[in-house]
């Protein structure tokens, strides 16, 4: 493997929306807090989209430091949430499998099970993935949806 595909597997893309925004000066702290992070290689806030897209070294960043350097300006970046009701009770094998399927695409933040209810809440970037997505695995699986919904909250 040369060094220039060694670099494009590390590098990643994400997007964050970003709650609190009213003028350029807010764009231009959020940018600079991000760009000033160890491995950012380069990051495009928008004032109109309420977001800022994200490109870095995975192996050097993560979300959760780029998430506190937005903090850190003062502004809150928000987390677009899936919650996904199943029409049957998986075992717990069946859980480890779901929350690991989940887990493995691309664009998912975290995920959450409430087995007592069906339930599985998806964290995740809406850039990268979509509800229709994760049902299709679920799907894939052997797994009905009952019921789902989508929003966004704010990161602890």
């Amino acid at each position: 493997m040369n060094q220039d595909t060694k670099v494009d597997k590390q590098r990643q893309k994400m997007s964050m929306r970003i709650e609190g925004m009213h003028c350029a000066s807010c764009v231009a702290s959020i940018e600079k807090s991000l760009l000033n992070q160890d491995g950012v290689i380069s990051a495009t806030v928008s004032l109109l989209d309420e977001k800022a897209v994200i490109e870095y070294d995975k192996d050097r960043v993560d979300r959760m430091l780029l998430e506190k350097a937005i903090e850190s300006t003062g502004y809150r970046p928000r987390r677009a949430t899936m919650t996904i009701t199943l029409t049957v009770s998986p075992t717990e094998s069946q859980w480890i499998e779901i929350i690991k399927i989940i887990s493995d695409l691309s664009g998912t933040i975290d995920v959450h099970i409430f087995q007592d209810k069906n339930r599985i809440l998806v964290e995740y970037d809406e850039d990268l993935i979509t509800q229709k997505i994760v049902k299709r695995e679920l799907g894939n699986l052997g797994y009905e949806v009952a019921d789902s919904s989508v929003s966004s909250v704010d990161r602890e």
